[in-house]
């Protein structure tokens, strides 16, 4: 699951994580909706999101 939310394959290295979750925040990133509630918020649960998931891969993948 985490791979998927960072748009990535199983296996992927450690960089391809950072460089994925860099571009993916970048992309999604809240600030970009202030001026739409609703997307904001949409946007900060994306975020925190794609946050669980990159601590997850990190934690559980590279940090052994």
């Amino acid at each position: 699951q985490w791979f998927r939310d960072l748009e990535l394959e199983p296996g992927a290295s450690r960089d391809q994580v950072e460089q994925a979750y860099q571009r993916l925040s970048k992309k999604y990133d809240p600030d970009k909706y202030d001026d739409d509630p609703e997307k904001h918020r949409a946007a900060v649960r994306l975020i925190v999101g794609l946050r669980e998931a990159y601590d997850g891969l990190v934690e559980q993948h590279f940090d052994r």
